[in-house]
């Protein structure tokens, strides 16, 4: 009598819903580390977003581990990864969850398709996180014009080189409120900056982080001394300079100023630097990290952001919703489901409102796109952050309808809805309309075709989840079928018609704000009108 061969997994362990929650913990604490390798991650940008952006690439992990727990032992999927080899023995020998959890750690390498789509996801949250540009962006804003000298500050700073240990008392008589690119202008700045790394390495919450960069700090003292005795011999060649008469005198001083700018812009550079990544290291958000600099006497310019006001967005999400409680309590009748009719009504119109706000919030801090670089990348990253958010928002309220965390990821009993695709779709075509321009001027128009154009976008969506996707909508077997077409191209016609204006008006009324320039800005308002004729 043949003996069957021993099973070493069983399968009433491995299908519990303790085991996937294990290996979901597993996942999520190998993407926190993997997003914070190399350690320096953390230190490139802010700690607020550096938590938001990495709680956004675990999050994201983890509904890749629950997608991978629906599909990886279905036909054709493993070939599909790269993993015909294992196909058996996964079959016999691992439940869903713990081969997903190994998909997504120890064998990620091995599985190109798998591999590929998290190195993606990594890129893009560190891109969204600054990270490990951070430090760059916040030294590029610090430039010499943004600090700002006046007579008073000019006295202080000398007041300080007489006390300073190191400094030829001599280099004061130098200092002046000129420009920040002449050698007296950019010499001051570049004096007042030292000094307030100086006085910054006295407060409390910076002395351990110049402590942990001893050896940089060090280099920058060091730095700026030699870079004092050389402006001090400079500035004697500039007046030896500034008597010759003619063409090859004021050629040999333009050379000379251009040789000290390079070395002037050298450790400003290195101090500027070294600021940033101590201000990012203390301070929690940009906003403390603004209010530092305007206490060391930056004031950097920044970009011009959009201003939108969500409140309409929002109304309209509410009314959305309340639409769809209307729907729920007339026309369907009630009957079993994964999820009460009116939280379904709710859930519908809160993942509509979150592919809008995802399609708008990022293109206010994003200049209008020109016709040949149109933001094909992002209009995908952000419509698949609303697909993401949505399902999890989904899968997070049948968790708290049944009271067990397990429905969460039982797609057998609560299959997968539309919800979440419907959502990628919103957030798609809202975005492509905000963007693209069809020629039909900014009247009722083009509102219209907006309009008609999402609605088209949306039943096609649907069509596509119901007919190809074979997912179950909240209507199955309670209304006719054409009705999940019909209730979702009416709220692409309600988002199409009033997001992708709401988006222009914004646009149309910032446009004169962006053309005044830094330079007009600093103009006294008496002084312009006194010119007026």
């Amino acid at each position: 009598m043949e003996t069957p061969a021993p099973h070493f997994v069983d399968h009433n362990i491995t299908d519990s819903p303790y085991v996937t929650i294990l290996c979901a913990v597993v996942v999520m604490f190998y993407a926190a580390r993997k997003f914070n390798t190399p350690e320096t991650n953390r230190t490139s940008t802010t700690r607020l977003l550096f938590f938001l952006t990495g709680a956004g690439y675990v999050v994201t992990s983890l509904a890749l581990f629950l997608l991978l727990c629906v599909v990886v032992l279905r036909p054709g999927v493993l070939p599909f990864l790269g993993l015909e080899n294992f196909q058996k023995a996964v079959a016999d020998y691992a439940a869903p969850p713990v081969l997903a959890a190994v998909l997504l750690t120890t064998l990620l390498p091995n599985t190109v398709v798998v591999s590929a789509a998290d190195a993606w996801l990594l890129q893009q949250f560190h891109a969204w996180g600054r990270i490990p540009q951070g430090v760059r962006n916040l030294a590029d804003r610090l430039t010499l014009d943004s600090l700002r000298v006046n007579d008073a500050e000019v006295g202080d700073i000398r007041n300080w080189i007489f006390g300073y240990a190191g400094l030829p008392n001599e280099i004061a008589g130098e200092l002046g409120v000129d420009a920040a690119d002449t050698p007296r202008g950019s010499l001051t700045r570049t004096v007042r900056l030292f000094r307030e790394l100086h006085d910054l390495a006295k407060l409390p919450a910076y002395i351990e982080p110049f402590r942990y960069r001893q050896r940089a700090w060090d280099s920058i003292e060091t730095n700026f001394k030699v870079y004092v005795a050389e402006s001090q011999a400079f500035f004697v060649l500039f007046e030896k300079l500034s008597r010759l008469d003619g063409a090859a005198g004021q050629g040999a001083l333009k050379e000379a100023e251009k040789y000290y700018s390079e070395i002037g812009n050298k450790i400003h550079r290195q101090m500027t630097e070294f600021l940033a990544q101590t201000l990012l290291i203390v301070e929690p958000s940009e906003s403390r990290i603004d209010s530092r600099l305007q206490s060391m006497g930056y004031f950097p310019a920044e970009e011009a952001y959009l201003r939108l006001d969500v409140g309409p967005i929002l109304f309209m999400g509410f009314l959305m919703t309340v639409a769809m409680l209307a729907i729920v309590a007339i026309a369907l009748p009630h009957g079993p489901s994964a999820l009460p009719l009116p939280m379904i009504a709710i859930l519908i119109g809160a993942t509509r409102t979150i592919g809008v706000l995802t399609a708008v919030l990022p293109k206010l801090r994003k200049g209008k796109p020109r016709a040949a670089t149109l933001p094909y990348l992002q209009w995908l990253e952000w419509a698949f952050v609303a697909g993401v958010l949505s399902f999890l928002v989904e899968r997070t309220a049948i968790a708290m309808a049944h009271q067990a965390i397990a429905a969460e990821v039982d797609f057998s009993d609560y299959p997968l809805s539309p919800m979440a695709p419907l959502a990628f779709a919103t957030s798609l075509s809202i975005a492509v309309l905000c963007d693209l321009d069809l020629r039909l001027g900014q009247g009722w128009a083009r509102r219209l075709a907006d309009g008609v154009l999402c609605a088209v976008v949306m039943s096609f969506a649907m069509f596509i989840c119901v007919q190809l996707l074979a997912l179950t909508p909240a209507t199955e077997g309670r209304a006719p079928p054409w009705l999940p077409l019909a209730v979702s191209s009416s709220l692409g016609f309600l988002c199409g018609f009033i997001v992708p204006d709401l988006y222009r008006r914004a646009r149309k009324e910032e446009s004169p704000i962006r053309m005044i320039s830094p330079q007009l800005a600093s103009v006294p308002l008496t002084s312009v009108v006194s010119r007026t004729p």
